[in-house]
């Protein structure tokens, strides 16, 4: 069974300067994706978290305000769609695919930016597939969430309530801490979703990030399917001796190979006892680990903890002696931070050495750019969502493309007679070619490769 999938959802307030501090939240509390507003983001910005990937659209006046982001683990398969940049809007939307709901349907998510009015999204949101209710739906279902704001019949009110069987799910206390004593907390985050169970989803709050708005994380019942690695029949751990003395014992040199029929079997016959030969002698890979270690240092936790403890006190009596306390902790908390990732990087730089290729390897990662991931559309222009037509796409540009030209082909006759010839190859050119063969080439259907094929017996 697949471990909760792990949503916060998160006010940043500016994305930038919290970096270090998400980064460790991120590792701490096993997020596996991070739905983020308010990123301050322009197109000048450059932001990266080791195993995540990133999708963040920014204003559109590329200023520092506004804007929204999606963190997600990078081993979660998804796919990104055009976002949608607007004054009053900036959405970030990233399909994937969700265990209980059907082939053809998507999870949405959707971080975007706080102050939405409804007429507002009542143009946007079906843009992106989502609908939206009438207003008076929106209030009440907005009060019914816990916010204490009233509007007025000329004011429209923030939504985040969607259309059609849409659940909502908030930690029924404030998210919104103002820093001025006159103005009270107000919840202004939730979650919203649709096609998803009700019973498998938790909501709880967390007040570890540095910001005017409280996290909530969402623990859903089943998780996101992740990457699968493609299938090999031979590893590092790999005993090529053994793998000999398999083909060797079973191996039957007397086939007869006289038409084609025998000659497809005995090729299935030699292929299928190789493939057993290398699973045999390779052993089973350990299990792999259902969380990752937390790489947290000790007394960076500390001061995490030390610091949400004092940020309870100050919500709770808005004393501004308990919010100068806070405020200490929180510039300790980030120096601490940033003083562990500077030692981090500078044991890594003392560590690489040209001798074993590690000094090579980080030159070329940072060289290597970033490839976004192409969006695929059918032949109408809609999205290819399902694994049926992302594979006829595929098949068809190809067809469409590679067209023969129609120029007058000329035959030759001497060609069919040597076509006719049956191949005749002497094993010295066979244990040449197979010699000549580069072990780094990837293989084909019957996954060997070139490292399997030079580990032959001698007597092959």
């Amino acid at each position: 069974m697949p471990a909760p999938l792990r949503v916060v959802l998160w006010n940043a307030n500016g994305l930038l300067n919290h970096k270090l501090e998400l980064q460790a939240f991120l590792d701490m509390h096993k997020i596996d994706i991070a739905l983020i507003s308010e990123t301050h983001f322009t197109s000048r910005t450059v932001f990266k978290i080791p195993h995540y990937t990133i999708y963040h659209t920014i204003h559109p006046d590329n200023t520092a305000h506004g804007g929204a982001a999606i963190i997600l683990r990078s081993s979660l398969r998804h796919y990104e769609l055009l976002p949608h940049q607007s004054e009053a809007i900036q959405a970030a939307t990233l399909p994937t695919r969700y265990p209980s709901l059907p082939p053809d349907d998507i999870c949405r998510l959707l971080p975007s930016t706080p102050r939405h009015t409804y007429r507002r999204l009542y143009y946007v949101l079906p843009i992106l597939g989502i609908s939206i209710p009438d207003r008076r739906g929106l209030e009440r279902e907005a009060y019914r969430l816990g916010s204490k704001t009233h509007y007025s019949k000329r004011e429209e009110p923030p939504c985040r309530y969607l259309h059609y069987n849409c659940q909502h799910f908030s930690t029924g206390g404030p998210t919104y801490w103002p820093t001025d004593p006159n103005k009270l907390p107000d919840l202004l985050d939730f979650l919203v979703t649709r096609g998803l169970p009700t019973t498998d989803i938790q909501v709880v709050p967390v007040f570890e990030l540095s910001s005017d708005h409280s996290a909530i994380i969402a623990s859903i019942g089943a998780g996101l399917p992740h990457t699968a690695f493609a299938p090999t029949l031979a590893t590092t751990h790999t005993n090529w001796d053994m793998f000999r003395a398999y083909i060797d014992e079973h191996i039957n040199p007397r086939l007869r190979i006289k038409e084609c029929e025998e000659l497809d079997k005995e090729t299935q016959y030699f292929t299928t006892l190789i493939q057993a030969a290398a699973w045999y002698s390779t052993p089973t890979p350990p299990r792999a680990r259902t969380t990752s270690a937390n790489n947290t240092p000790l007394y960076i936790r500390e001061l995490i903890a030390e610091k949400r403890r004092s940020r309870g006190r100050w919500q709770r009596s808005r004393n501004q002696d308990d919010r100068l306390i806070y405020n200490r902790l929180r510039r300790k908390l980030q120096a601490a931070l940033r003083n562990a990732n500077n030692d981090s990087f500078a044991h890594y730089l003392t560590s690489l050495s040209p001798d074993d290729n590690s000094l090579w390897k980080a030159t070329k990662r940072l060289r290597r750019p970033q490839v976004q991931i192409p969006q695929l559309r059918n032949a109408d222009g809609s999205w290819a969502k399902s694994d049926d037509d992302k594979a006829q796409n595929l098949a068809d540009h190809p067809r469409q493309v590679f067209t023969p030209h129609q120029l007058p082909t000329t035959t030759d006759a001497t060609i069919p007679p040597f076509l006719d010839v049956p191949c005749q190859m002497s094993s010295k050119e066979v244990a040449k070619t197979i010699a000549r063969t580069n072990v780094r080439k990837s293989p084909g259907y019957d996954r060997i490769t070139g490292k399997v094929l030079k580990s032959y017996p001698r007597r092959l």
